[in-house]
């Protein structure tokens, strides 16, 4: 039996503050309930012999982002292959949303694939509210996965940037 295991190990996140406090301010909370994923015998496609499943979903609302802003804000997202095959993609959406007070925040529903490179996952403003909250769920797909790749533990780590506008 080929098993698979798959892991996002690391889900880091980063934030930069610009400008000068207390004009403008924020805390940000970033919380993950882990994902492991296991691939072997259960996800064959069907018989002995075939391949396996080629994507696998995380729960929705596995990793959460909340943020107390005063400002303009943008959260960018990039992932880091630690030990993770160039034939497996990582995607990442919005499954959850909302925003406090008369802030409003525009957020990626639809899959966005990770690379090196950061790619813009939400931002929103403040409305006129001295203060926002924003809470966002978030949700994976890794997309690729093969029995040719043989068994092994793959690591990426996903990384979160926020910054104020």
């Amino acid at each position: 039996m080929t098993r698979t295991r798959m892991r996002v190990a690391t889900i880091a996140l980063m934030f930069a503050l610009l400008g000068s406090y207390p004009t403008h301010a924020f805390v940000v909370l970033f919380t993950s309930q882990g994902w492991d994923v296991s691939v072997g015998a259960p996800e064959l496609n069907g018989f002995a012999g075939a391949d396996l499943q080629p994507t696998v979903e995380s729960p929705a609302d596995v990793s959460s982002v909340r943020l107390l802003t005063t400002s303009a804000w943008r959260i960018d997202v990039a992932m880091s292959r630690v030990s993770w095959p160039d034939a497996l993609a990582v995607s990442v959406r919005t499954t959850s949303e909302s925003t406090s007070g008369s802030g409003s925040t525009s957020a990626a529903t639809t899959y966005l694939a990770l690379g090196e490179a950061s790619t813009l996952l939400a931002s929103g403003d403040t409305g006129g509210s001295f203060l926002v909250i924003v809470s966002l769920g978030l949700q994976y797909l890794i997309e690729g996965i093969s029995a040719e790749m043989g068994a092994g533990i793959h690591t990426a780590t996903i990384v979160y940037t926020v910054t104020d506008q």
